[in-house]
């Protein structure tokens, strides 16, 4: 009997120690017609810091295999050492398979676990508008050779409908897909391109599972929507202070008017230094009716900055904490591009954004009739 007990749990330990741990993975690279010994590189991609690369396999006799374990399906890029760019998939549980392609490695496929089969179908659609704005582009190309301006109107109009929906395209897809790990990992792309208002993302984020909220990518969209609400249209401007080119501290509070203009902008951004005379001259039509600017520099030279001020004559208040791209109040009010306005009413409530240029003059016209 002891001998028996013994036997059976033996060989319960070896089916115990025989299964295959949880959240582990295996990749699995057929690579024809790429040299053996080519390395492949594999790039964790975090929505907060810089890629970081956590694995190097080798290719052999046209494949190469890599396995590991997949706390949560995360985005990762692989590349090919001496082919140029990469392709996204998802490192998850399971066993993921890619077709790498050595002469087109950006169209290479990858497919065998739930959400590299939902970017899969993704990407499909994705060629099926790609496919379309080639068309839309040889066809305004010839028109625009021959002088025809029928078709380059109409071929203009369709081209706007077709950018219409890829953003629907995205949309579509996590609403659609609110279990999957693909989305917020979409909803970043909808956050960076700002294809969607704030709402709308809101309202999305807020149909996903809990575990895809938990996820990595998840946490972040979470924090950045949170962020972004805090300076959407409606709501009261963060405040915030900064050096201005004497060195005093100068807060919003002090430089708030009738109606004020926060201009993100810097000396070595062409467009900001291209948009500055018009701003120049709103300024100088409506500053008695109770227009006050302040801009905050993202540069990170003083002189530079300060030149800048001179050469083009800005009347307003400057502030900058000359940290460049890192400038906390440029993230603090979500900007990732510049020039980039925001415009306030007396009490600092946010009443339009991203407005330049004629548009920007009719709000304040508007304004301050």
């Amino acid at each position: 009997m002891k001998k028996l007990f013994f036997i059976c749990s033996f060989a319960m330990l070896l089916a115990s120690c025989s299964e295959t741990p949880k959240n582990s993975y295996t990749l699995n690279i057929q690579a024809e017609g790429i040299a053996d010994s080519t390395k492949v590189f594999i790039q964790k991609i975090n929505p907060e810091t810089q890629g970081e690369f956590v694995d190097t396999l080798q290719i052999m006799n046209g494949k190469a295999e890599g396995t590991g374990i997949a706390e949560q399906p995360m985005l990762h890029v692989l590349y090919v050492e001496n082919i140029r760019g990469g392709f996204p998939f998802v490192l998850e549980e399971g066993n993921i398979e890619v077709i790498a392609y050595k002469d087109s490695l950006g169209q290479s496929v990858v497919e065998g676990t739930p959400t590299n089969e939902e970017i899969k179908t993704f990407k499909k659609s994705s060629m099926v508008l790609s496919k379309k704005y080639m068309d839309i582009r040889d066809q305004l190309q010839e028109a625009s050779k021959t002088g025809d301006t029928v078709t380059m109107n109409v071929m203009r109009e369709t081209y706007a409908e077709l950018q219409e929906d890829a953003m629907n395209l995205e949309y579509e897809f996590v609403k659609d897909h609110p279990a999957s790990y693909f989305s917020p990992i979409l909803m970043n792309n909808m956050l960076r391109s700002k294809s969607q208002p704030a709402d709308s993302l809101s309202s999305l984020y807020n149909s996903l599972d809990e575990d895809v909220k938990a996820s990595e990518y998840g946490k972040f969209i979470g924090k950045s929507l949170e962020a972004l609400n805090k300076v959407k249209v409606g709501a009261t401007a963060p405040s915030f202070s900064a050096a201005t080119p004497e060195g005093a501290e100068m807060s919003l509070k002090e430089a708030l008017g009738k109606v004020t203009i926060i201009d993100f902008w810097a000396a070595w951004c062409k467009p900001c230094r291209i948009e500055n005379p018009n701003m120049v001259k709103l300024y100088e039509q409506y500053h008695d009716k109770g227009l006050n600017v302040i801009g905050v520099s993202l540069d990170q030279k003083k002189e530079a900055w300060v030149k800048a001020i001179e050469e083009d004559q800005l009347p307003w208040y400057q502030v900058s904490t000359l940290q460049g791209g890192n400038d906390p109040i440029a993230r603090e009010y979500q900007v990732n591009s510049i020039p980039a306005t925001f415009v306030l009413d007396e009490n600092g409530v946010i009443i339009a954004k991203g407005l330049r240029g004629e548009a920007l003059y009719e709000k304040i016209a508007e304004l301050l009739p």
